[in-house]
């Protein structure tokens, strides 16, 4: 391996581990609330939480991409572009803010808004301050972000731990994340000020819209739509009811960084692939990580559910025992999750971000309304439509790339009727020998309909070692 084939894999290496601590350090914030304030405060959390992340989508719209990439393309002209984000990340961000105060308090009047105000202002600043980091990725510096958004996420998971403990109330477990993230937002934006260059104003903000918009406009709507359930809950069952939910939920989606690293490593191949116009080593190399990855999510899945409750016991306590039902119910989501990201990543690479944003925007507020519409039904009513709506999502974005010669047409739906199996074996049996029998069978499926082999996952690791190097 020569020095720079090292150094990519140094990179790429310590980029993964940042990414696998950051996403640790994000699941302990909600961890501690649950462990040491209860089932009834984790579902208060996690549904201001929810919309604070909403709030955060809407302040970004799509800015951060745009930055990066108009940065690494014209490197002395950024200081004028990250100020003028800034202003519209805060304009777009107050306004969400006071959209969803607005509503939360035409529908429960406007005591007990502590929590949400300071979630809501944590979600506008979070925005900022990676908006902020966007300068110096676009730079080259992207070693130093990870570190830098790392220990972000570290520290305020260290400071909500450190509350929890002392048995803070939410609201100041909340006001002194907000605190936390001004004093980030702060420091990101000295040291980029401090960073040479970046005195030309001379890029033409129409350039900058139409790489921001697309990306902007599908995270939003993506990310509206993948905490609607959270929203909707929140307003229509008990906090503890809630809380459980979110719980398993969260232990779900938490495995989700294995096909989030791999989409993230997949993207520029794809998109030098894209350059080159060459659709058929895209094609090949694609459907080359996606059997390998496919048989991966089936088999964490699986594991998750037949260990669900022991999971539970160890991460959350005895308390929490009906979220075991709930990370068994979103298993699935995490297949079609998986997957999902899989295809942003080709779909990114090929310019379907306009086609995505619209596809959205069409199917979005037709599947959240149908989880407002059977919200008396109760959680398990919601969580269906959500499971489903992550399905749909997956399918519809399939069935584009297949037009496109992209995919193997046929794997998506083999691998759909897996899914489903499993789903159904592991929601409606009980105990651990079923829902092992329900693992098994999935993988002896998988295997028997093409849709990958355990031994893939051996190719595919010595895929990546070669062409790191």
């Amino acid at each position: 391996m020569n020095a720079s084939g090292a150094q990519v894999l140094k990179d790429a290496l310590f980029l993964s581990g940042a990414q696998i601590a950051a996403n640790l350090a994000a699941f302990a914030i909600p961890w501690s609330v649950a462990r040491f304030l209860g089932d009834t405060a984790l579902g208060m959390f996690a549904a201001a939480y929810a919309m604070a992340q909403v709030i955060s989508a809407a302040s970004d719209l799509g800015m951060r991409m745009a930055l990066i990439r108009e940065t690494a393309h014209h490197p002395q002209a950024w200081r004028g572009l990250l100020q003028a984000a800034w202003v519209a990340s805060s304009l777009f961000g107050g306004m969400a803010f006071l959209l969803f105060l607005g509503a939360v308090a035409f529908k429960e009047g406007i005591t007990g808004q502590a929590l949400r105000i300071a979630l809501g202002l944590y979600g506008v600043l979070w925005s900022l301050f990676r908006i902020t980091l966007g300068v110096p990725a676009g730079l080259g510096r992207l070693v130093t972000v990870a570190l830098w958004t790392t220990c972000e996420r570290l520290l305020l998971a260290l400071l909500v731990l450190a509350g929890a403990l002392a048995h803070f109330s939410l609201t100041q477990l909340a006001t002194g994340m907000c605190a936390a993230e001004s004093a980030f937002v702060l420091a990101a934006w000295l040291w980029v000020q401090s960073l040479a260059g970046g005195d030309q104003e001379t890029l033409s903000w129409r350039g900058f819209w139409r790489t921001a918009l697309p990306f902007g406009g599908a995270a939003l709507v993506q990310g509206w739509l993948g905490r609607a359930d959270l929203l909707v809950l929140g307003v229509a069952v008990h906090p503890k009811v809630l809380g459980h939910y979110a719980a398993g939920q969260t232990l779900a989606l938490a495995a989700l960084f294995l096909a989030a690293s791999a989409a993230s490593a997949l993207f520029p191949r794809l998109a030098a692939l894209h350059r080159q116009h060459a659709a058929a080593q895209a094609r090949a190399l694609f459907m080359r990580v996606a059997r390998p990855m496919g048989i991966a999510l089936i088999g964490t899945s699986g594991l998750l559910a037949v260990l669900a409750p022991w999971i539970v016991e160890w991460i959350y306590g005895n308390a929490f025992a009906q979220a075991a039902f709930w990370l068994r119910w979103f298993s699935a989501m995490l297949l079609w999750s998986g997957i999902g990201a899989l295809e942003g990543a080709l779909g990114g690479a090929w310019g379907l971000q306009g086609w995505w944003t619209r596809a959205l925007l069409l199917c979005a507020p037709l599947l959240a309304g149908l989880m407002w519409m059977v919200r008396n039904a109760g959680a398990s009513a919601v969580g269906g439509v959500a499971v489903l709506a992550s399905w749909l999502l997956a399918a519809l974005y399939w069935h584009k790339l297949a037009k496109l010669a992209l995919v193997d047409p046929g794997w998506f739906w083999r691998t759909s009727l897996i899914g489903w199996m499993l789903w159904g074996m592991m929601v409606f049996t009980h105990g651990w020998i079923p829902h092992l029998f329900g693992l098994l069978a999935s993988i002896g499926a998988a295997w028997a309909l093409r849709v990958g082999r355990p031994h893939d996952l051996l190719e595919l690791i010595r895929w990546h070692r070669a062409s790191a190097s």
